[in-house]
């Protein structure tokens, strides 16, 4: 069984169901307001847990590049964070947020984040990656822009500290194409390294993640947006609405049940059996006494108790016992 990570009161991996994040990261527009709200729409729609992001700019970024100034006009505050960490547990939701420096992380730790979620832009940045492995937090991975080579080397770090981790499979395209996805690279990685392994979907549908689940996916990250109209970051147009994450929920949870894998005929079939079978049955008169020719049967339906029709080949050649009809069903008691 594959190393499972504790998310909250929730295991997350094998034989467990898949934990389903609604990723605010900056769709909040910088409006505590706003990220409140958000935690109050998505509330009902049944995911797990809600994510933010702490951008402190001149800790993840030199000056001179054009994002520093707009990562700073799209951060919340650490202490507005700590309020909506305590906010979203009051209404049952995981709280999750993604550091982007070290100091973040410290920041992060010191409100009471229970568990670190790495962007796919920090996964290579390998003394990040042990800065946090040495807390001992359970550590969500993403591993977009990221080769095999990439992935080993932080799996191997993160590894050396025993720090609990799963892994993300992630593809960094805004919206991401169908033929990029790649969804067959989740087993892979799960047989590769030996830990549950996760989706960050950057579609702005439902289905490629409800794809996932039965290629044993353990956790379902998409982003979240009152309204994919809405003017400011581009997360907006690769984000899901309320009633979109509702779907997705509903639908993760039936494909969850369906994953069986046991061929078995179940009782609710067995009263089907005996109308949807075929049976061997007369198509002319059959005399008493009559050797059974191949021109005097064939298999129709029901079945009820008579002669299931891959015994065909068995009734020819055999004896009526009485005058059978056209069009009747045989059974053993018939023929001799």
């Amino acid at each position: 069984m594959l190393k499972r990570i504790r998310l909250g009161r929730k295991l997350v991996g094998d034989f467990e169901p898949v934990f389903i994040v609604a990723e605010v990261a900056n769709t909040h527009e910088v409006s505590f307001e706003v990220a409140k709200r958000m935690i109050d729409d998505i509330e009902s729609t049944g995911v797990d847990a809600v994510k933010f992001q702490l951008h402190i700019p001149r800790e993840e970024m030199i000056r001179s590049h054009p994002k520093f100034f707009m990562q700073g006009k799209r951060s919340l505050s650490i202490g507005q964070l700590a309020d909506l960490k305590s906010y979203a547990e009051t209404k049952g939701l995981y709280f999750l947020c993604t550091p982007f420096s070290r100091k973040a992380a410290d920041q992060l730790e010191e409100i009471g984040v229970d568990a670190f979620k790495i962007g796919s832009g920090e996964m290579t940045d390998l003394p990040f990656i042990e800065h946090i492995a040495r807390k001992g937090t359970p550590m969500i991975i993403s591993t977009g822009m990221s080769g095999d080579q990439e992935i080993t080397e932080t799996v191997e770090l993160v590894g050396s500290y025993g720090t609990p981790f799963m892994l993300v499979h992630c593809i960094s395209i805004y919206p991401t194409p169908y033929e990029r996805l790649n969804l067959g690279v989740i087993p892979k990685m799960r047989e590769r390294y030996g830990v549950a392994v996760g989706l960050s979907d950057h579609t702005p549908e439902i289905f490629s993640a409800i794809a996932a689940v039965p290629y044993g996916v353990s956790l379902i990250e998409k982003h979240y947006t009152l309204n994919r109209n809405t003017v400011g970051t581009s997360d907006h147009k690769v984000s899901l609405e309320r009633h979109e994450f509702k779907m997705l929920v509903d639908g993760v949870r039936k494909i969850e049940k369906a994953r069986g894998n046991v061929k078995i005929i179940f009782s609710e079939e067995r009263p089907i059996i005996e109308w949807a079978r075929h049976a061997v049955v007369t198509v002319k008169d059959v005399p008493a006494g009559k050797i059974i020719g191949v021109e005097d049967i064939s298999t129709k339906r029901p079945l009820y108790d008579g002669i299931p029709a891959k015994f065909l080949y068995k009734v020819i050649g055999q004896r009526a016992k009485h005058n059978i009809t056209e069009d009747s069903i045989i059974r053993w008691t018939d023929i001799e």
